[in-house]
């Protein structure tokens, strides 16, 4: 089933131009994770009062988490079990590079729901916003031969599952995250 949609979306590869330059944006190294670091910026110093930006650089705090728990949980399966990309079986065409790593489960799907799910708990819409974006992306991914349906898939599930893992955690460490907010209003980081 994995390859039969791997194939039916990438026989639309080059015959919709306009489509194939909106995957090649999408599913870049560069527009949902930097989208994603800015969000995190942004969140980091924003907030009317206070209190308002304290939660903010707790999400942050979270996200960061589950972006590290994620790579962590991806590195260890990775070393387990090592899935070749759909375009090193499969004849299609190729819109992106030719990634090496293993394509299960997806470090693109993976790291994009960690930051969407983390933001999610706080601000629902801007969560869904890059929760969005990031499926459009891991979407183009597929449509290009880069990874197969399951891989966003289950790199969806630990992306999200790491971030929650992170929320988790961070309130049985929320003296130790005060400590750090603490520490970085007194250098002017936060």
């Amino acid at each position: 089933m994995d390859s039969w949609i791997v194939k039916f979306l990438n026989n639309g590869v080059d015959s919709f131009k306009i489509l194939d330059e909106f995957m090649k944006l999408m599913m870049s190294d560069y527009l949902v994770p930097v989208t994603c670091s800015l969000v995190m910026l942004g969140l980091w110093f924003h907030g009317p009062k206070h209190v308002h930006r304290e939660l903010n650089q707790i999400t942050v705090c979270i996200a960061a988490g589950g972006i590290g728990t994620v790579n962590l949980l991806i590195a260890i399966l990775n070393a387990i079990y090592f899935r070749p990309r759909p375009f090193e079986v499969l004849e299609l065409n190729l819109l992106f590079y030719y990634p090496t790593d293993s394509s299960f489960p997806s470090n693109f799907a993976g790291v994009g729901f960690a930051v969407a799910t983390a933001v999610f708990l706080r601000h629902k819409k801007l969560g869904m916003f890059l929760g969005l974006i990031t499926l459009v992306g891991a979407g183009g991914r597929v449509y290009a031969g880069v990874h197969y349906p399951s891989d966003i898939l289950s790199g969806a599930i630990v992306g999200a599952t790491a971030s929650l893992f992170a929320y988790f955690v961070s309130k049985k460490i929320a003296v130790i995250l005060q400590i750090f907010l603490k520490l970085a209003r007194k250098i002017h980081f936060a």
